[in-house]
């Protein structure tokens, strides 16, 4: 089964059990992503193999001096795409979108999408861990209910302390989530 880990708001990957072979890229469980080879052995049954990244990890000696990435063995990933999946919208698509609204032409529509997008991005930033979907919400209400049932709880105050745990555990953060890629090639949460 692949994971999609988040590193950074910008890098996602993809990880999987798939055969690690020497030259692979993988990621431990300390976070820490190198490429595998026959002394890197040690503590190898903890590692998943990166399959796809929204930033480039693989390096190259450029020929002007210093590294550049590039993908080589591991896939890209659009970042649009992963947010997509995980939000349900692409914030890049709808402030393109919010450009063409208004017949806007070339830099004043680039000009429109811009405000338009940093205006949304600051709002994901002030709200961030502070919204949630119905779905969770549902879930987090039938959780409750099955524990109030399963262990015959009368009490208000147990009710109050459990709701309070689980709005607790809301607020961490998600990284990451199990995926798939659908028939068009496009990541899919399950």
């Amino acid at each position: 089964m692949s994971k999609l880990l988040k590193l950074s708001d910008t890098h996602y990957i993809i990880v999987d059990d798939s055969e690690i072979k020497e030259g692979s890229w993988v990621i431990n469980g300390n976070s820490k992503i190198f490429q595998y080879t026959k002394e890197s052995i040690s503590g190898i049954n903890y590692c998943k193999k990166i399959t796809h990244s929204t930033e480039p990890i693989e390096r190259y000696d450029h020929p002007a001096g210093g590294y550049e990435g590039t993908f080589d063995k591991i896939k890209p990933l659009s970042l649009s795409e992963v947010e997509e999946a995980i939000n349900g919208y692409s914030v890049e698509k709808m402030a393109k979108n919010y450009g063409n609204i208004f017949s806007l032409e070339g830099g004043h529509r680039n000009y429109a999408a811009q405000g338009w997008l940093d205006g949304f991005k600051a709002h994901q930033e002030l709200m961030k861990n502070k919204l949630f979907s119905l779905a969770t919400v549902d879930g987090c209400m039938m959780s409750i209910a099955n524990w109030i049932v399963k262990n015959n709880i009368t009490s208000g105050t147990e009710i109050l302390t459990k709701i309070g745990e689980i709005s607790e555990s809301l607020l961490l953060p998600k990284t990451e989530w199990d995926v798939e890629f659908d028939e068009q090639g496009k990541i899919k949460l399950l």
